[in-house]
């Protein structure tokens, strides 16, 4: 069986412009050679974070609407050729 790991990083970092105080989250994840990554700024943190995760979740999901249309063996193959080269 084929599992293929992901690693999920998430930071938050707070800026002042002008008075006010922004909050930037990065989401990023990392899977089988792939890297998918979001940015969002706002003035809420939590709010950050709910529209970088609904960004990557739609990246996520192009990706594998893209790269899930390969046969079984084809990934196998693949993934074997990455650890062994």
């Amino acid at each position: 069986m084929l599992r293929i790991y992901a690693l999920c990083d998430v930071h938050f970092m707070q800026v002042s412009r002008r008075g006010k105080k922004f909050n930037t989250c990065v989401v990023g994840l990392s899977m089988d050679g792939t890297k998918l990554r979001s940015e969002e700024t706002t003035l809420h943190m939590y709010t950050a974070l709910d529209i970088a995760a609904v960004h990557v979740e739609r990246q996520l999901v192009d990706y594998i609407a893209k790269y899930h249309k390969q046969s079984v063996a084809a990934r196998i193959r693949r993934h074997l050729r990455r650890d062994w080269l």
